[in-house]
């Protein structure tokens, strides 16, 4: 086979390539969003959620940790999980959704429960972790409202470092 002929089998095949993977982009592109995709529910801030209302949380927080009922997601800076995440945490701020598909959801199926904390309080970092994970196939997530100070207070136990995910 000549030069000039393998150069044109070699283009051929880059072409044959290059194709199928534009495909796969441009479907990707034009798939519908989840409905609830730019929508947060109906939640009440901060300063309207009552102490009954945190106990509810924090007991379902409890349940679902104790039962292994759901993964939990920390959606807080990288500094702040080092200091202390819920003990099995995964670290997935909604930075690391801006270059594209974290790596990180290669690890974490897309067919069991998620439960996302933050700072709490009027904290929405847990709410835009959501819905970039809901883009990305993973649609059974929980918010814990009341975040990590009520992690904290809810004798459930915190490690410190990097973690297995972080």
């Amino acid at each position: 086979m000549s030069v000039v002929r393998a150069k044109k089998w070699a283009m051929r095949g880059g072409i044959l390539l290059v194709v199928p993977v534009l495909f796969a982009v441009a479907h990707s592109m034009v798939r519908p969003l989840p409905e609830s995709f730019g929508k947060s529910p109906e939640r009440k801030p901060a300063l309207e959620r009552t102490a009954e209302d945190n106990e509810k949380e924090i007991a379902r927080l409890i349940e679902l940790f104790e039962s292994g009922g759901a993964l939990f997601v920390d959606a807080r800076t990288r500094r702040e999980f080092r200091e202390g995440h819920l003990m099995g945490a995964v670290h997935l701020p909604f930075e690391a959704f801006l270059s594209g598909r974290p790596s990180v959801l290669d690890m974490l199926p897309p067919e069991v429960p998620y439960m996302i904390y933050c700072g709490g309080g009027d904290c929405d970092a847990s709410h835009n972790v959501r819905e970039m994970m809901e883009t990305f196939g993973y649609f059974e997530i929980e918010i814990f409202e009341p975040g990590w100070p009520a992690i904290l207070d809810s004798g459930l136990p915190i490690v410190e470092g990097e973690g297995d995910w972080g």
